[in-house]
């Protein structure tokens, strides 16, 4: 396996643990979510950008092999 395989395989292990590690914590964060909506301070303003996000804070492999690419360059 060369490098950029394993990169690549990596890559992907780690967005399937995100992904799987979201899927059990979702009712926990909805909860959270919900619990801070009902509350009067205001959400903080650092969300993730709709364009890069799939769900909450996952973000895709793909948007992540573009930045790693531009960031190479």
């Amino acid at each position: 396996m060369t490098t950029i395989q394993a990169d690549i395989f990596a890559e992907a292990v780690l967005q399937r643990c995100a992904e799987l590690l979201y899927a059990d914590m979702k009712p926990q964060v909805e909860a959270h979510t919900a619990r801070r909506r009902k509350s009067s301070t205001p959400a903080p303003s650092a969300a993730p950008t709709p364009a890069r996000s799939l769900g909450g804070n996952v973000v895709s492999l793909t948007a992540f092999r573009t930045r790693k690419a531009t960031a190479a360059a």
